[in-house]
């Protein structure tokens, strides 16, 4: 085609372009390199051109073709017409940030991996893969793909045939939020599985946010009770006037200059940086009047400010809610079962409160619309014993009549986790969270409420030594380059953990699973926000840890009452065969550089033959094994018991117990099982040969 005939082609589509061509186009429009959707007011989705490589052109150019000119698109509902735009940005952002392994080439699996990441990273249910292919195969109409690309396209679509979804449901727990493999070697082996154990993890993070939620709410009341100062932010650093002002204002200290209360020991985490925390003490002791101070003092010879811009602080937050105190009491709504998309709708008129006769709060109950089944709702009754009902109390009398719990959209916002509390952090909502955490005094009073309410502080030490030991992907992106994907840093020699901080869904997960000892079928009262079908077909399932350990147990149980049934001279023999293999057994780590014969796992398991001593390897292969001989085992092993009593007496019991055990020590453990959960329908029965016969 000679140049004079493109040009002339490009001017008339690009005049074109100009007409409206369908009303449901109206609201996007495009160029060579862009295509932007525009469906209200100050909201815009754009999908942009990678140009770096030929394939991704291609791609491009296909996907415009079917958003501006097919009929298929056009046809489509306005809502459903934005949902794929979506979709198709998505992709393309996801693209831009992907590394190709075959740069000069084309790749053919850009499609696949895109719905890897959708299902396996983002943890969706649907990666809506076909509607992408779908797309694409409109998009083959256009003029501008060479009959290479056309090709190119074609046959990329025919190798991204969509995964077949299993739809047992896995819920995204706080457990599941700190399984990083490194954490412990950190924390030791004792509380890395306390971790797993959602009723352990539950009860330590509410009453940890309780705690912190009550200290910020009464030194916003010792504030209150304090006369409101008046101030209008006229700069950008306005806050160099404002806190030396409200500190000579409200701030207490004693006799050695230290802060005397609540509301002074929050002012310090909130608006001084923490490297000037013991110069502003001294100062104070010094008797120098704090509101002289300047924003550029000589400090140790050089000049510094020591000023933060304050967000617990803000002259704008003095009669309502901030965004952290709005934020840890949605946490604390989503230990209650409340669905995150109905958190943002309550009101203070959905929680009911009892008093005594001299006013001390004794109950309190929320009552909610779920949206999701047009159902009220109740979650368990709340007594005010627990610090979670008097936190809940404290931030509902600061409410005034009717009012709306928040009035912040956060249930979607997505707060970066960091490693360091330096200035160049972003989010400042979660730094300032991390140095409230930090403070010593906050601790004390965290770990004393554990104490009475016979808990662990698993949470925040967990938390802690997450974020202090552990490589980020801020920091990640920032040494190796800000083009770096999530699959890359997880793929990094590294400490690794979650990219995002925890959200309401993991939060209103665990506090589900946490209750699941109660759980009946026939339960009269139902606390939860779902029904108890759903939770049985829903919650009741393999991402549910506790569940799963309750019915190892009772598997357990069972056995032991079969033994001292049927098989009561046995017992004995049985201890003592479990207690030879402990006592033999060695977890060797794979980098050991010992030159040792080593068995492999699977013939250990199916010998009597153990020899003087076991090694066995600590490996995400070892460790798959062990986990995946336990599940058939549950399955089977009542048919195993009816029809080979004798092969379960003298050596199941033995090798379940025993392998129970091992599992337990090993590092390599949690990769397994996230392992598992995606591949264990693809794996072989073991006792299934078993069963063919009687004994």
């Amino acid at each position: 085609m000679d140049e004079g005939k493109i040009s002339v082609e490009e001017r008339s589509r690009s005049f074109d372009d100009l007409l409206v061509q369908d009303e449901n186009r109206q609201f996007v429009r495009h160029d060579k390199n862009t295509i932007v959707c525009s469906p209200g007011k100050n909201i815009s989705y754009v999908i942009r051109v990678d140009r770096r490589h030929r394939d991704r052109r291609a791609i491009f150019l296909s996907l415009r073709e079917a958003i501006i000119r097919s009929e298929w698109f056009s046809s489509l509902l306005r809502q459903t017409q934005i949902g794929y735009f979506r979709l198709a940005q998505t992709f393309c952002e996801w693209l831009a940030l992907t590394k190709s392994p075959y740069p000069k080439k084309n790749n053919y699996k850009y499609l696949k991996d895109f719905e890897s990441y959708l299902l396996d990273e983002e943890g969706m249910k649907y990666s809506n893969l076909s509607i992408l292919n779908f797309m694409l195969k409109e998009g083959l109409t256009s003029e501008e793909l060479t009959a290479e690309e056309a090709q190119y396209v074609a046959q990329l679509v025919k190798l991204s045939t969509p995964r077949k979804i299993d739809h047992t449901p896995h819920q995204k727990t706080l457990s599941d939020w700190f399984s990083s493999p490194w954490l412990r070697r950190v924390i030791g082996e004792e509380m890395y599985l306390s971790l797993e154990s959602s009723k352990k993890i539950a009860l330590s993070f509410r009453i940890t946010v309780s705690v912190t939620l009550q200290f910020i709410l009464k030194a916003r009341q010792q504030r209150l009770d304090e006369s409101t100062l008046t101030f209008s932010k006229v700069s950008k650093e306005w806050f160099y006037e404002w806190a030396p002002r409200l500190f000579a204002h409200a701030a207490k200290f004693d006799s050695k200059g230290c802060p005397a209360n609540e509301l002074t020991k929050l002012m310090f985490v909130d608006m001084v940086k923490p490297q000037f925390h013991e110069y502003l003490i001294e100062k104070i002791k010094s008797n120098d009047d704090v509101i002289k101070f300047s924003p550029n003092d000589n400090i140790d010879g050089r000049s510094g400010n020591i000023w933060l811009k304050p967000l617990l602080f803000d002259p704008g937050f003095q009669e309502t809610y901030t965004y952290l105190e709005q934020m840890l009491m949605a946490w604390l709504c989503a230990c209650e079962t409340i669905q995150p998309a109905d958190i943002a709708k309550l009101k203070s008129s959905d929680y009911a409160r009892e008093y005594s006769n001299s006013g001390r709060l004794i109950a309190a109950q929320c009552q909610y619309y779920k949206g999701r089944s047009g159902r009220r709702k109740e979650p368990a009754i709340l007594v005010a014993s627990q610090p979670w009902a008097r936190a809940l109390n404290s931030y509902l009398d600061g409410l005034s009549g009717t009012h709306k719990l928040f009035n912040i959209e956060f249930t979607q916002k997505k707060y970066t986790m960091i490693t360091q509390y330096g200035e160049g952090y972003k989010n400042r909502i979660l730094r300032l969270l991390i140095r409230i955490w930090a403070q010593p005094s906050i601790r004390k009073i965290i770990d004393q409420e554990h104490l009475k309410n016979g808990s662990t502080n698993i949470f925040i030490r967990a938390f802690f030594a997450l974020i202090e030991n552990g490589y980020s992907f801020s920091d990640y992106r920032a040494d190796k380059g800000m083009r770096m994907s999530v699959e890359d840093y997880y793929e990094s020699d590294q400490n690794t953990f979650a990219v995002s901080l925890f959200s309401l869904a993991h939060i209103k997960n665990t506090a589900v699973h946490a209750a699941s000892d109660s759980y009946r079928e026939s339960d009269p009262i139902n606390y939860n926000s779902h029904t108890s079908t759903t939770e049985k077909l829903n919650y009741l399932t393999d991402s549910n840890r506790d569940f799963i350990n309750r019915a190892g147990r009772i598997t357990r149980l069972v056995l032991n009452d079969m033994k001292a049934a049927a098989f009561n001279p046995s017992v004995d023999s049985i201890s003592s065969s479990i207690t030879t293999l402990d006592v033999k057994t060695r977890l060797k780590s794979e980098t050991d550089d010992e030159d040792i014969n080593i068995r492999p796992l699977h013939k250990i398991i199916s010998t009597e033959d153990y020899g003087d001593e076991i090694l066995v390897i600590d490996s995400k292969e070892n460790a798959l094994l062990i986990i995946h001989y336990l599940t058939e085992f549950e399955r089977v092993y009542k048919e195993l018991c009816s029809r080979r009593p004798k092969l379960v007496e003298e050596k199941l019991i033995v090798q379940i117990e025993w392998l129970s055990g091992l599992i337990g020590k090993m590092k390599s453990a949690a990769t397994a099982k996230k392992l598992y959960r995606k591949i264990y329908k693809s794996l072989p029965p073991m006792f299934d040969h078993l069963l063919e016969s009687l004994e």
